[in-house]
């Protein structure tokens, strides 16, 4: 079920103490965000994130909810995202990742 990346909530490259932050903004709270790697390239470095669906076993009130990871890549380098999209229990095995577009800010 391995879903395309421009199913992934709105996400901006934020900072915060000096470092950056990935911020999703997801429909619900049972959305979650993890960090997989990160690597170092030529112009700065690339992220690689999962991003998985909610559990549909439970109910999840209809709340704009902003997801946080902060990174330990410094705030001045540039980043380049990669995302996957997973149901909240699929295995990550084999599951590539697309490249994600972060917006510039959200939308209110």
């Amino acid at each position: 079920m391995n879903e395309p990346v421009d199913a992934v909530p709105p996400t901006l490259i934020d900072e915060l103490d000096g470092k950056r932050m990935l911020v999703m903004r997801a429909p619900n709270s049972g959305w979650s965000i993890t960090l997989d790697k990160d690597e170092r390239i030529a112009a700065g470095m690339r992220v690689f994130i999962t991003v998985r669906r909610p559990d549909p076993a439970f109910m999840y009130p209809q709340a704009i909810v902003d997801k946080r990871v902060l990174t330990e890549i410094h705030a001045d380098t540039e980043i380049e995202l990669y995302a996957r999209v997973l149901g909240f229990d699929e295995k990550t095995k084999g599951r590539g990742y697309g490249l994600l577009v972060p917006v510039e800010r959200f939308e209110e």
